[in-house]
Protein backbone atom coordinates (compact mmCIF):
# COMPACT_ATOMS: atom_id res chain seq x y z
CA UNK A 1 0.00 0.00 0.00
CA UNK A 2 3.02 2.52 0.67
CA UNK A 3 3.92 1.51 -2.88
CA UNK A 4 0.76 2.64 -4.60
CA UNK A 5 0.82 5.61 -2.24
CA UNK A 6 4.22 6.81 -3.11
CA UNK A 7 3.54 6.25 -7.21
CA UNK A 8 -0.07 8.06 -6.69
CA UNK A 9 2.02 10.86 -5.32
CA UNK A 10 4.52 10.75 -8.27
CA UNK A 11 1.75 10.80 -10.34
CA UNK A 12 -0.16 13.75 -8.47
CA UNK A 13 3.81 15.58 -9.34
CA UNK A 14 3.57 14.80 -12.70
CA UNK A 15 0.21 16.60 -13.32
CA UNK A 16 1.31 19.68 -11.37
CA UNK A 17 4.90 20.44 -13.07
CA UNK A 18 3.96 19.20 -16.48
CA UNK A 19 0.74 21.90 -16.01
CA UNK A 20 3.83 24.29 -15.06
CA UNK A 21 5.79 23.54 -18.42
CA UNK A 22 2.86 22.35 -20.89
CA UNK A 23 -0.27 24.05 -20.08
CA UNK A 24 -3.39 22.76 -20.66
CA UNK A 25 -3.07 19.79 -22.93
CA UNK A 26 -0.25 18.12 -21.54
CA UNK A 27 -2.74 18.18 -18.00
CA UNK A 28 -5.11 16.30 -20.18
CA UNK A 29 -2.89 13.83 -20.93
CA UNK A 30 -1.12 13.54 -17.66
CA UNK A 31 -4.76 13.47 -16.11
CA UNK A 32 -5.06 10.17 -18.06
CA UNK A 33 -1.71 8.98 -16.30
CA UNK A 34 -3.20 9.80 -13.15
CA UNK A 35 -6.07 8.25 -13.38
CA UNK A 36 -3.92 5.08 -13.87
CA UNK A 37 -2.24 5.28 -11.05
CA UNK A 38 -5.32 5.15 -9.41
CA UNK A 39 -6.60 2.06 -10.63
CA UNK A 40 -3.28 0.60 -9.78
CA UNK A 41 -3.69 1.52 -6.19
CA UNK A 42 -7.07 0.10 -6.07
CA UNK A 43 -5.91 -3.22 -6.82
CA UNK A 44 -3.56 -2.59 -3.87
CA UNK A 45 -6.62 -2.27 -1.64
CA UNK A 46 -8.16 -6.11 -3.06
CA UNK A 47 -11.14 -4.19 -4.89
CA UNK A 48 -12.73 -4.10 -8.33
CA UNK A 49 -13.33 -1.41 -10.75
CA UNK A 50 -16.99 -2.15 -9.90
CA UNK A 51 -16.71 -1.44 -6.48
CA UNK A 52 -15.89 2.04 -7.23
CA UNK A 53 -19.09 4.41 -7.12
CA UNK A 54 -19.26 6.17 -10.38
CA UNK A 55 -22.43 7.94 -9.39
CA UNK A 56 -20.67 11.47 -10.56
CA UNK A 57 -19.27 11.26 -14.16
CA UNK A 58 -16.37 13.32 -15.42
CA UNK A 59 -18.67 15.92 -16.44
CA UNK A 60 -19.61 16.43 -12.84
CA UNK A 61 -16.83 17.53 -11.78
CA UNK A 62 -15.54 21.15 -11.49
CA UNK A 63 -13.34 22.54 -13.71
CA UNK A 64 -9.42 21.82 -13.77
CA UNK A 65 -7.40 24.87 -12.17
CA UNK A 66 -3.97 25.19 -14.24
CA UNK A 67 -1.44 26.75 -11.51
CA UNK A 68 0.43 30.04 -13.08
CA UNK A 69 3.66 29.03 -14.92
CA UNK A 70 6.65 28.92 -12.71
CA UNK A 71 10.12 28.17 -12.78
CA UNK A 72 10.96 24.81 -12.89
CA UNK A 73 14.46 23.45 -10.99
CA UNK A 74 16.49 20.27 -12.23
CA UNK A 75 14.94 18.88 -9.13
CA UNK A 76 11.08 19.24 -10.37
CA UNK A 77 12.27 17.77 -14.18
CA UNK A 78 13.64 14.91 -12.42
CA UNK A 79 10.43 14.07 -10.61
CA UNK A 80 8.20 14.67 -13.92
CA UNK A 81 10.60 12.49 -15.63
CA UNK A 82 10.08 9.88 -13.25
CA UNK A 83 6.66 10.32 -13.56
CA UNK A 84 6.52 9.72 -17.49
CA UNK A 85 8.84 6.72 -16.93
CA UNK A 86 6.43 5.25 -14.68
CA UNK A 87 3.18 5.90 -16.65
CA UNK A 88 5.13 4.92 -19.98
CA UNK A 89 5.44 1.31 -18.49
CA UNK A 90 1.81 1.26 -17.66
CA UNK A 91 0.42 2.52 -20.83
CA UNK A 92 -0.44 0.36 -24.08
CA UNK A 93 -1.37 3.16 -26.43
CA UNK A 94 1.32 3.48 -29.19
CA UNK A 95 -0.13 7.16 -29.55
CA UNK A 96 0.27 8.01 -25.96
CA UNK A 97 3.91 6.48 -25.49
CA UNK A 98 4.74 8.75 -28.25
CA UNK A 99 3.85 11.51 -26.84
CA UNK A 100 5.18 10.91 -23.27
CA UNK A 101 8.25 9.62 -25.27
CA UNK A 102 8.61 13.57 -26.49
CA UNK A 103 7.53 15.42 -23.18
CA UNK A 104 10.79 13.33 -21.94
CA UNK A 105 12.85 14.68 -24.76
CA UNK A 106 11.52 18.20 -23.96
CA UNK A 107 12.94 17.60 -20.43
CA UNK A 108 15.80 16.52 -21.82
CA UNK A 109 15.91 19.78 -23.71
CA UNK A 110 15.10 21.75 -21.02
CA UNK A 111 17.93 20.18 -18.99
CA UNK A 112 20.57 21.47 -21.39
CA UNK A 113 19.31 24.90 -21.40
CA UNK A 114 19.63 24.83 -17.40
CA UNK A 115 23.26 23.61 -18.20
CA UNK A 116 23.84 26.12 -21.25
CA UNK A 117 24.28 29.36 -18.52
CA UNK A 118 26.99 26.98 -17.05
CA UNK A 119 28.74 25.76 -20.03
CA UNK A 120 31.50 27.46 -21.85
CA UNK A 121 31.18 27.86 -25.83
CA UNK A 122 33.17 24.84 -26.54
CA UNK A 123 31.28 22.67 -25.07
CA UNK A 124 27.60 23.76 -25.80
CA UNK A 125 27.55 21.01 -28.03
CA UNK A 126 27.95 18.15 -25.45
CA UNK A 127 25.90 19.86 -23.39
CA UNK A 128 22.99 19.90 -25.73
CA UNK A 129 23.71 16.20 -27.63
CA UNK A 130 21.25 14.23 -25.38
CA UNK A 131 18.72 16.38 -26.35
CA UNK A 132 19.43 16.17 -30.43
CA UNK A 133 20.08 12.09 -30.26
CA UNK A 134 16.74 11.71 -28.45
CA UNK A 135 14.49 14.26 -31.26
CA UNK A 136 16.59 12.51 -34.30
CA UNK A 137 15.71 9.33 -32.68
CA UNK A 138 12.15 10.36 -32.33
CA UNK A 139 11.83 11.87 -35.57
CA UNK A 140 13.05 8.52 -37.11
CA UNK A 141 10.98 6.13 -35.47
CA UNK A 142 7.67 8.27 -35.94
CA UNK A 143 8.00 9.13 -39.60
CA UNK A 144 4.62 8.52 -40.42
CA UNK A 145 2.94 11.29 -38.06
CA UNK A 146 1.67 13.96 -39.13
CA UNK A 147 2.80 16.36 -36.23
CA UNK A 148 6.89 15.79 -36.62
CA UNK A 149 6.99 19.68 -37.32
CA UNK A 150 6.86 19.59 -33.58
CA UNK A 151 10.05 17.90 -33.04
CA UNK A 152 12.05 19.26 -36.10
CA UNK A 153 11.12 22.61 -34.08
CA UNK A 154 12.97 21.89 -30.56
CA UNK A 155 15.51 19.99 -32.89
CA UNK A 156 16.38 22.65 -35.01
CA UNK A 157 16.40 24.92 -31.78
CA UNK A 158 18.63 22.60 -30.05
CA UNK A 159 20.88 22.56 -32.82
CA UNK A 160 21.13 26.45 -33.13
CA UNK A 161 21.66 26.39 -29.24
CA UNK A 162 24.46 24.13 -29.44
CA UNK A 163 26.32 26.33 -32.27
CA UNK A 164 25.80 23.94 -35.08
CA UNK A 165 24.08 26.31 -37.32
CA UNK A 166 24.42 24.47 -40.18
CA UNK A 167 22.25 21.40 -38.89
CA UNK A 168 19.61 23.97 -37.96
CA UNK A 169 19.45 25.77 -40.83
CA UNK A 170 18.74 22.08 -42.58
CA UNK A 171 16.33 21.17 -39.89
CA UNK A 172 14.54 24.59 -39.88
CA UNK A 173 14.36 23.77 -44.01
CA UNK A 174 12.82 20.50 -43.73
CA UNK A 175 10.24 22.28 -40.92
CA UNK A 176 9.39 24.56 -43.71
CA UNK A 177 9.19 22.22 -46.39
CA UNK A 178 7.85 19.43 -44.91
CA UNK A 179 5.02 21.31 -42.54
CA UNK A 180 4.42 24.69 -44.69
CA UNK A 181 1.38 25.14 -42.38
CA UNK A 182 2.88 24.75 -39.04
CA UNK A 183 2.42 27.18 -36.28
CA UNK A 184 6.03 27.40 -36.60
CA UNK A 185 6.69 28.30 -40.13
CA UNK A 186 6.84 32.01 -39.76
CA UNK A 187 9.46 31.52 -37.08
CA UNK A 188 11.19 29.17 -38.50
CA UNK A 189 11.43 31.13 -41.69
CA UNK A 190 12.58 33.52 -39.62
CA UNK A 191 15.21 31.86 -38.28
CA UNK A 192 16.65 30.43 -41.34
CA UNK A 193 16.75 34.66 -42.59
CA UNK A 194 18.60 34.76 -39.29
CA UNK A 195 21.28 32.12 -40.14
CA UNK A 196 21.03 33.05 -43.83
CA UNK A 197 22.11 36.94 -43.75
CA UNK A 198 24.93 36.24 -40.87
CA UNK A 199 26.83 33.78 -43.69
CA UNK A 200 25.63 36.44 -46.48
CA UNK A 201 23.64 34.92 -48.26
CA UNK A 202 21.13 37.77 -48.62
CA UNK A 203 18.88 36.11 -51.63
CA UNK A 204 18.31 33.33 -49.62
CA UNK A 205 17.60 35.49 -46.34
CA UNK A 206 15.22 37.58 -48.25
CA UNK A 207 13.21 34.81 -49.74
CA UNK A 208 12.80 33.25 -46.05
CA UNK A 209 11.62 36.98 -44.71
CA UNK A 210 9.38 36.99 -47.50
CA UNK A 211 7.99 34.31 -47.29
CA UNK A 212 6.12 35.64 -43.55
CA UNK A 213 4.93 38.48 -45.87
CA UNK A 214 3.50 36.61 -47.91
CA UNK A 215 2.04 33.93 -45.82
CA UNK A 216 0.40 37.20 -44.19
CA UNK A 217 -1.29 38.66 -46.83
CA UNK A 218 -2.48 35.44 -47.57
CA UNK A 219 -4.08 35.03 -44.26
CA UNK A 220 -5.03 38.38 -43.45
CA UNK A 221 -8.44 37.62 -45.01
CA UNK A 222 -9.35 35.20 -42.50
CA UNK A 223 -11.64 36.31 -39.49
CA UNK A 224 -9.58 34.41 -36.99
CA UNK A 225 -6.19 35.38 -38.46
CA UNK A 226 -3.59 37.42 -35.84
CA UNK A 227 -0.23 38.63 -37.95
CA UNK A 228 2.66 36.85 -37.04
CA UNK A 229 4.98 37.84 -33.71
CA UNK A 230 7.49 37.89 -36.01
CA UNK A 231 6.32 40.15 -39.55
CA UNK A 232 7.39 43.62 -38.58
CA UNK A 233 11.08 42.54 -38.04
CA UNK A 234 10.49 40.05 -40.95
CA UNK A 235 9.49 43.23 -42.61
CA UNK A 236 12.62 45.05 -41.11
CA UNK A 237 15.14 41.81 -42.09
CA UNK A 238 13.53 41.72 -45.53
CA UNK A 239 14.23 45.65 -45.78
CA UNK A 240 17.95 44.93 -45.01
CA UNK A 241 18.34 42.30 -47.36
CA UNK A 242 16.94 44.19 -50.27
CA UNK A 243 19.40 46.82 -49.14
CA UNK A 244 22.42 44.68 -48.95
CA UNK A 245 21.58 43.59 -52.13
CA UNK A 246 21.04 47.05 -53.55
CA UNK A 247 17.44 46.43 -54.40
CA UNK A 248 17.00 50.05 -52.62
CA UNK A 249 13.11 50.48 -54.14
CA UNK A 250 11.74 47.55 -52.92
CA UNK A 251 14.39 47.86 -48.96
CA UNK A 252 12.48 50.76 -49.00
CA UNK A 253 9.42 49.62 -49.36
CA UNK A 254 9.58 47.62 -46.92
CA UNK A 255 11.33 49.83 -44.27
CA UNK A 256 7.80 51.82 -44.70
CA UNK A 257 5.58 49.59 -43.28
CA UNK A 258 8.20 49.31 -40.33
CA UNK A 259 7.60 52.86 -39.96
CA UNK A 260 3.64 52.96 -40.38
CA UNK A 261 3.53 50.06 -37.78
CA UNK A 262 5.67 52.23 -35.32
CA UNK A 263 3.63 55.21 -35.98
CA UNK A 264 0.29 53.05 -35.30
CA UNK A 265 1.62 52.02 -31.76
CA UNK A 266 2.97 55.05 -31.18
CA UNK A 267 -0.31 56.79 -31.39
CA UNK A 268 -1.94 53.89 -29.26
CA UNK A 269 0.74 54.35 -26.89
CA UNK A 270 2.43 50.86 -27.50
CA UNK A 271 5.89 51.98 -28.44
CA UNK A 272 8.72 50.40 -26.28
CA UNK A 273 12.64 51.04 -26.17
CA UNK A 274 13.29 48.37 -28.30
CA UNK A 275 10.73 49.22 -30.94
CA UNK A 276 12.29 52.96 -30.16
CA UNK A 277 15.92 51.47 -31.44
CA UNK A 278 14.53 49.62 -34.21
CA UNK A 279 12.77 53.04 -35.41
CA UNK A 280 16.26 54.57 -35.17
CA UNK A 281 18.00 52.11 -37.07
CA UNK A 282 15.35 52.50 -39.79
CA UNK A 283 15.60 55.86 -40.47
CA UNK A 284 19.20 55.56 -40.64
CA UNK A 285 19.56 52.53 -43.19
CA UNK A 286 16.66 54.38 -45.10
CA UNK A 287 18.79 57.35 -45.42
CA UNK A 288 21.85 55.34 -46.92
CA UNK A 289 19.87 54.45 -49.17
CA UNK A 290 18.54 57.48 -50.77
CA UNK A 291 21.97 58.80 -50.52
CA UNK A 292 22.91 56.01 -52.74
CA UNK A 293 20.16 56.96 -54.93
CA UNK A 294 18.70 60.65 -55.85
CA UNK A 295 18.98 62.20 -52.52
CA UNK A 296 16.25 64.63 -51.82
CA UNK A 297 14.71 63.51 -54.66
CA UNK A 298 14.37 59.88 -53.92
CA UNK A 299 12.65 60.90 -51.01
CA UNK A 300 10.26 63.01 -52.37
CA UNK A 301 9.58 60.07 -55.03
CA UNK A 302 8.43 57.45 -52.33
CA UNK A 303 6.05 60.01 -50.90
CA UNK A 304 4.68 60.62 -54.30
CA UNK A 305 4.50 56.58 -55.06
CA UNK A 306 3.06 56.14 -51.44
CA UNK A 307 1.46 59.37 -50.05
CA UNK A 308 2.21 61.86 -47.69
CA UNK A 309 2.77 59.66 -43.92
CA UNK A 310 3.76 61.69 -40.32
CA UNK A 311 7.33 61.10 -40.16
CA UNK A 312 7.88 62.37 -43.79
CA UNK A 313 10.18 65.06 -41.75
CA UNK A 314 12.54 62.56 -39.96
CA UNK A 315 13.24 61.17 -43.56
CA UNK A 316 14.49 64.44 -44.88
CA UNK A 317 16.14 65.01 -41.59
CA UNK A 318 17.85 62.15 -41.77
CA UNK A 319 19.35 62.33 -44.74
CA UNK A 320 20.48 65.54 -44.44
CA UNK A 321 22.49 65.07 -41.14
CA UNK A 322 23.88 61.86 -42.86
CA UNK A 323 25.09 64.60 -45.87
CA UNK A 324 26.28 66.88 -42.78
CA UNK A 325 28.14 63.91 -41.21
CA UNK A 326 30.16 63.16 -44.68
CA UNK A 327 30.59 66.65 -44.98
CA UNK A 328 28.59 66.79 -47.85
CA UNK A 329 27.32 70.01 -46.70
CA UNK A 330 25.78 71.76 -50.08
CA UNK A 331 24.14 67.92 -50.66
CA UNK A 332 23.07 68.62 -46.67
CA UNK A 333 21.89 71.99 -47.25
CA UNK A 334 19.92 70.64 -50.20
CA UNK A 335 17.71 68.17 -48.52
CA UNK A 336 16.78 70.72 -45.90
CA UNK A 337 15.45 73.24 -48.51
CA UNK A 338 13.81 70.13 -50.30
CA UNK A 339 11.56 70.04 -47.27
CA UNK A 340 10.78 73.62 -46.87
CA UNK A 341 10.05 73.70 -50.75
CA UNK A 342 7.59 70.84 -50.46
CA UNK A 343 6.37 71.80 -46.96
CA UNK A 344 6.17 75.58 -46.64
CA UNK A 345 3.53 75.59 -44.29
CA UNK A 346 4.73 73.50 -42.21
CA UNK A 347 5.29 74.00 -38.80
CA UNK A 348 8.64 72.38 -39.14
CA UNK A 349 9.56 74.87 -42.25
CA UNK A 350 11.28 77.32 -39.70
CA UNK A 351 13.92 74.67 -38.37
CA UNK A 352 14.99 72.99 -41.34
CA UNK A 353 15.54 76.50 -43.09
CA UNK A 354 17.92 76.98 -40.31
CA UNK A 355 19.54 74.12 -40.55
CA UNK A 356 19.93 74.44 -44.11
CA UNK A 357 21.89 77.54 -43.22
CA UNK A 358 23.83 76.05 -40.44
CA UNK A 359 24.68 73.36 -43.08
CA UNK A 360 25.93 76.19 -45.57
CA UNK A 361 27.97 78.23 -42.28
CA UNK A 362 29.52 74.52 -41.41
CA UNK A 363 30.77 74.29 -44.98
CA UNK A 364 31.98 77.88 -45.04
CA UNK A 365 29.83 79.28 -47.68
CA UNK A 366 29.34 82.77 -46.67
CA UNK A 367 27.36 84.33 -49.99
CA UNK A 368 25.14 81.22 -49.31
CA UNK A 369 24.30 81.95 -45.54
CA UNK A 370 23.42 85.82 -46.13
CA UNK A 371 21.34 84.26 -49.16
CA UNK A 372 19.65 82.15 -46.76
CA UNK A 373 19.41 84.71 -44.07
CA UNK A 374 17.47 87.24 -46.39
CA UNK A 375 15.05 84.07 -47.38
CA UNK A 376 14.76 83.18 -43.42
CA UNK A 377 13.32 86.51 -43.09
CA UNK A 378 11.44 87.36 -46.15
CA UNK A 379 9.10 83.93 -45.63
CA UNK A 380 8.77 83.93 -41.99
CA UNK A 381 8.56 88.05 -41.13
CA UNK A 382 6.85 89.03 -38.50
CA UNK A 383 3.14 89.47 -39.33
CA UNK A 384 3.50 88.08 -42.55
CA UNK A 385 1.39 85.20 -43.98
CA UNK A 386 3.43 82.19 -42.50
CA UNK A 387 3.72 84.06 -38.78
CA UNK A 388 -0.26 85.23 -39.03
CA UNK A 389 -0.97 81.11 -39.37
CA UNK A 390 1.47 80.33 -36.65
CA UNK A 391 1.35 78.61 -33.55
CA UNK A 392 3.02 80.39 -30.15
CA UNK A 393 6.09 78.33 -30.09
CA UNK A 394 6.86 78.66 -33.89
CA UNK A 395 6.42 82.19 -33.46
CA UNK A 396 9.25 81.94 -30.73
CA UNK A 397 11.74 80.05 -32.51
CA UNK A 398 11.42 82.32 -35.78
CA UNK A 399 11.97 85.54 -33.42
CA UNK A 400 14.81 84.06 -31.94
CA UNK A 401 16.27 83.37 -35.31
CA UNK A 402 15.41 86.60 -37.03
CA UNK A 403 16.90 88.68 -33.95
CA UNK A 404 19.94 87.39 -34.74
CA UNK A 405 19.85 87.11 -38.61
CA UNK A 406 18.61 90.46 -39.75
CA UNK A 407 21.06 91.96 -37.30
CA UNK A 408 23.74 90.21 -39.10
CA UNK A 409 22.33 91.03 -42.56
CA UNK A 410 22.15 94.68 -41.35
CA UNK A 411 25.57 94.96 -39.97
CA UNK A 412 27.08 93.34 -42.92
CA UNK A 413 25.65 96.17 -45.44
CA UNK A 414 26.22 98.85 -43.15
CA UNK A 415 30.23 97.48 -43.19
CA UNK A 416 30.54 96.80 -47.25
CA UNK A 417 29.10 100.56 -47.27
CA UNK A 418 31.52 101.94 -45.72
CA UNK A 419 34.37 99.76 -47.25
CA UNK A 420 33.04 101.35 -50.84
CA UNK A 421 32.54 105.08 -49.49
CA UNK A 422 36.17 104.18 -48.23
CA UNK A 423 37.15 103.24 -51.56
CA UNK A 424 35.66 106.09 -53.36
CA UNK A 425 36.79 109.31 -50.83
CA UNK A 426 40.67 107.87 -51.32
CA UNK A 427 40.22 107.78 -55.08
CA UNK A 428 40.82 104.03 -55.65
CA UNK A 429 40.55 102.61 -59.31
CA UNK A 430 37.78 100.94 -59.86
CA UNK A 431 36.16 101.95 -56.68
CA UNK A 432 32.25 102.36 -56.40
CA UNK A 433 30.47 105.70 -57.67
CA UNK A 434 28.03 107.95 -55.33
CA UNK A 435 25.37 105.90 -56.23
CA UNK A 436 26.40 102.46 -55.79
CA UNK A 437 27.78 103.72 -52.33
CA UNK A 438 24.41 105.03 -51.68
CA UNK A 439 22.54 101.95 -51.96
CA UNK A 440 24.84 99.97 -50.04
CA UNK A 441 23.63 102.31 -47.23
CA UNK A 442 19.68 102.20 -48.33
CA UNK A 443 20.24 97.95 -47.89
CA UNK A 444 21.76 98.76 -44.70
CA UNK A 445 18.83 100.99 -43.59
CA UNK A 446 16.22 98.60 -44.95
CA UNK A 447 17.71 95.91 -42.37
CA UNK A 448 17.71 98.22 -39.48
CA UNK A 449 14.25 99.77 -40.23
CA UNK A 450 13.40 95.74 -40.70
CA UNK A 451 15.05 94.93 -37.12
CA UNK A 452 12.83 97.87 -35.41
CA UNK A 453 9.21 96.83 -36.76
CA UNK A 454 10.50 93.25 -36.05
CA UNK A 455 11.03 93.93 -32.26
CA UNK A 456 9.44 97.06 -30.86
CA UNK A 457 10.56 96.66 -27.61
CA UNK A 458 13.89 95.74 -27.85
CA UNK A 459 15.79 97.21 -25.00
CA UNK A 460 18.70 97.96 -27.89
CA UNK A 461 16.06 99.80 -30.12
CA UNK A 462 17.32 103.46 -29.36
CA UNK A 463 21.40 101.84 -30.88
CA UNK A 464 19.00 100.56 -33.81
CA UNK A 465 17.56 103.68 -34.12
CA UNK A 466 21.00 105.52 -34.24
CA UNK A 467 22.03 103.22 -36.99
CA UNK A 468 18.96 104.05 -38.86
CA UNK A 469 19.68 107.20 -38.98
CA UNK A 470 23.14 107.28 -39.96
CA UNK A 471 23.05 104.91 -42.76
CA UNK A 472 19.85 107.10 -44.49
CA UNK A 473 22.10 109.91 -43.73
CA UNK A 474 24.91 108.51 -45.83
CA UNK A 475 22.31 107.50 -47.91
CA UNK A 476 21.54 110.78 -48.75
CA UNK A 477 17.88 110.43 -47.15
CA UNK A 478 17.83 113.20 -45.15
CA UNK A 479 14.00 113.63 -44.59
CA UNK A 480 14.01 109.90 -43.33
CA UNK A 481 17.60 110.29 -41.36
CA UNK A 482 16.12 112.79 -39.43
CA UNK A 483 12.28 111.12 -38.79
CA UNK A 484 14.75 108.05 -37.35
Amino acid sequence: MKLNKLFSQRAAVVIACSCKIYGAIVFRKAFYIFLGSILVACAGFNRSVSDIDTSDTLAALPAAYIPPAQKIDDASLDIVAAGYKDALALISDQTMQEDILRRLAMIELRYAEGKQAKASQSTMASVYANAIATYNMLIDTQQYRKDNDKLLYPLAKAYELSGDMPAALKTFDRLVKEFPESMYFSEAQFRRGEILFSDADYNAASTAYHAIVLRNLRDESLDDHQPSSFLTNAYYMWGWSEFKLENHDQALRAFVVVLDEYTQKAIAGYATRSSDELLQDTFRVMALSFSYTNGADSIAQLLDEINERPYANRLFAELGDLYLKKKRFRDSAAVFDRFVTRYPASPLAPTFHQRQIDAFTAGRFPEEVREQKRRFASNYAVDGDYWVAAKQDTREFIRSKLHIYIDELARYHHSVAQKAKGKRDSGVAGAPDALQVAQHYRDAAGWYREWIRSFPGATDLPEKYFLLGETEFEAGDFASAVAA
